[in-house]
């Protein structure tokens, strides 16, 4: 950089390259699938119930969201950067930094807005497809009693009945692993209907979700409530179901907890995306990587999403915010460590021990600080 943000350079997949160089890779991807959206507007504008096009606008978003969060990424960087040489008294163009957190703000709330329409467009495919099933069976009962169909007509059936067919896969494979001692498959089956009729939401993509919650733990009986959770979660944070289904499963896995405290987790993720600069969706895609290591500790769900609150509201992303909180209680669990040490001597007692008797991190921390002040 030497006295101007321009000159800043970031690491990218481990390849070190320069701020102007990733933003301008970013730019270029995003104006390319701005304009395919377009196109794909104009078109849903005379079609809005093709399902083709809905489809096609929604692996767009997908990308736009993907190539967003990259830029976004970068310029985090970059302000990091600017901030660590500023503190060590170099100087820094201020009109460019300035810049720089403006598009940040920019980016971010074109984030925002690119996860609320992909949402959308789930809820519109979905309704698509139930609504493509329900005329097609209209249109076979038809059939049945008029010899004669239209070879358009004829084709909308076979999409329906290869939707229908799709549920009657994904039925076939909860079959495989349900209690039917619990619950009926009848039953099971009406459940997850009536779910697809509440959410929007196929019910072959519902019975998918059924599945793996029962393959990650969760009872029969429970499953259908299990999944309407997640869907629920997944649409308040700007998530996938599936995305929503998994964090769930791996945080009430890991800490041994009952069906009916999964509500209660899900308002811990959403209290933690409010609070935070962060979305369920990103920290469905994190925060597996650093469960394991805090329950192992001791440390709690509702510290660990304070923790995620916390720095995120600070501008440190989501994986980042992974990554430091897991050396920093890597760093207080070993004794072996100066900290793990200072604790010990300061408590008589290790990290794990300390979160056994039930000190909260913010007790820990706040020991290693007034140590720190002492020394």
């Amino acid at each position: 950089m030497g006295q101007s943000v321009k000159g800043l350079t970031i690491e990218i997949g481990g390849d070190t390259t320069s701020l102007q160089n990733a933003l301008g890779k970013c730019n270029t991807a995003s104006k390319n699938l701005q304009t395919e959206l377009k196109f794909v507007d104009k078109a849903l504008k005379l079609d809005p119930s093709n399902v083709e096009l809905v489809t096609q606008k929604k692996q767009l978003l997908k990308e736009a969201i993907s190539t967003t969060k990259d830029k976004l990424d970068a310029m985090k960087q970059a302000q990091a950067q600017a901030d660590e040489l500023m503190k060590q008294g170099v100087e820094v163009d201020q009109e460019e930094y300035r810049k720089l957190q403006r598009e940040i703000a920019f980016s971010e709330e074109k984030l925002k807005n690119y996860r609320v329409e992909l949402q959308n467009v789930q809820l519109d495919l979905a309704k698509v497809s139930e609504n493509t099933i329900k005329f097609g069976q209209s249109v076979e009962d038809m059939g049945k009693k008029l010899m004669g169909v239209t070879t358009a007509i004829g084709a909308l059936s076979g999409v329906s009945i290869k939707l229908a067919s799709d549920y009657e896969d994904s039925l076939a494979k909860v079959s495989t692993i349900a209690d039917t001692t619990e619950v009926s498959m009848d039953d099971l089956s009406t459940a997850i209907t009536d779910l697809s009729n509440q959410s929007g939401i196929s019910s072959s993509e519902i019975a998918e979700n059924v599945y793996n919650a029962i393959s990650a733990g969760q009872k029969t009986g429970d499953a259908v409530n299990f999944v309407s959770n997640a869907t629920q979660l997944a649409r308040a944070g700007f998530a996938e179901s599936g995305d929503a289904l998994d964090i769930l499963t791996t945080i009430m896995n890991a800490y041994g907890l009952e069906a009916d405290k999964v509500t209660d987790v899900s308002d811990m993720l959403i209290q933690t995306q409010n609070l935070g600069k962060t979305t369920v969706g990103d920290l469905a895609s994190a925060m597996g990587k650093v469960i394991p290591t805090a329950n192992s500790m001791g440390i709690g769900l509702d510290q660990l999403t304070a923790g995620y609150t916390i720095l995120t509201a600070k501008g440190i992303a989501t994986a980042e915010s992974t990554t430091y909180m897991n050396s920093m209680f890597n760093e207080l669990g070993k004794s072996s460590t100066t900290v793990g040490g200072i604790l010990k001597d300061k408590t008589g007692k290790s990290f794990q021990e300390l979160m056994e008797s039930g000190s909260s991190l913010g007790d820990v921390l706040g020991i290693i600080q007034d140590y720190s002040k002492e020394s």
